[in-house]
């Protein structure tokens, strides 16, 4: 059972995909290391795939953080952990008594470089929508960061080099919300989000505008979040020695036919996802 929220102790949750590949391990330990520093938490976690591993669920248990670990497949929609996303919202609409009556939801890619200032300074001060910068190291036509531009205390525009016109320009980890907001609702991510990016066009289903965003973080110009990636890893010509290194599986056609989703039509998109040519 979750812990009783109060105005500072708001429970979080973690919504993370993950895929197995040889550098998950480093990357998900990393992350529950982090996460084991925090109070009134629960860690959603969706494996890509058609069962959870053991390698994974042994870390899950070794971390004592209580966890919910699922799996899916990437169904039709592009691997981007969409579906994992969609699956975990799903587990929370059927058991929203299991939760804390203010809880905020914050979804933690697995490889992303996290503060934990973020989550007791930012995400449990979160009231509906929290806003705040992202750091890019390694995306270069991105920027270095991405951020809400706020005066007067008011999100009302973005600092972003990607795509800066987006009504919600923010990544996936600069945002938090009330778990409330996001079950009333029927957001999701799925085709429609075509000729978009996920974000701008989950929290466009919120119904919520730039003046109900809570900017955080932009008074002292502090990033604690960093949007990274762990570099790819080939080890297909080498022993392991018997000790547990993942493999990377190979990935859908859907994985490459889905690579620009974000530039390409809804009627494309589901084309692509029953198998047609576009």
């Amino acid at each position: 059972m979750p812990l009783k929220d109060d105005k500072t102790n708001k429970q979080i949750i973690f919504i993370t995909p993950t895929r197995q590949r040889p550098e998950r391990m480093a990357d998900l330990t990393m992350l529950s290391q982090t996460l084991s520093h925090l109070k009134n938490i629960h860690w959603v976690l969706i494996e890509d795939g058609t069962s959870t591993s053991l390698i994974v669920e042994k870390l899950l248990n070794r971390s004592g953080i209580p966890y919910t670990c699922l799996h899916t497949t990437n169904n039709g929609l592009p691997c981007r952990g969409w579906a994992h996303r969609n699956l975990a919202l799903k587990y929370l609409r059927k058991r929203r008594n299991e939760f804390g009556k203010n809880a905020v939801i914050y979804f933690a890619d697995d490889d992303n470089g996290y503060d934990v200032r973020l989550f007791d300074d930012f995400v449990r001060n979160v009231k509906n929508v929290g806003i705040w910068a992202v750091g890019l190291p390694g995306f270069g036509k991105h920027g270095p960061v991405e951020a809400p531009k706020v005066e007067n205390g008011k999100v009302v525009g973005w600092l972003t080099a990607w795509r800066p016109t987006r009504k919600f320009a923010t990544d996936m980890a600069g945002f938090a919300i009330n778990l409330d907001l996001v079950l009333k609702s029927n957001a999701t991510f799925d085709l429609r989000c075509a000729g978009t990016m996920p974000e701008d066009c989950f929290l466009s289903q919120l119904g919520i505008s730039l003046n109900d965003l809570e900017p955080f973080g932009h008074t002292d110009s502090e990033i604690l979040v960093w949007h990274r990636k762990t570099a790819d890893s080939n080890f297909i010509d080498y022993s392991t020695f018997g000790y547990n290194v993942e493999a990377r599986l190979p990935k859908s056609v859907f994985c490459d036919r889905f690579f620009n989703i974000h530039d390409m039509s809804y009627t494309d998109a589901v084309k692509i996802a029953k198998g047609l040519e576009v």
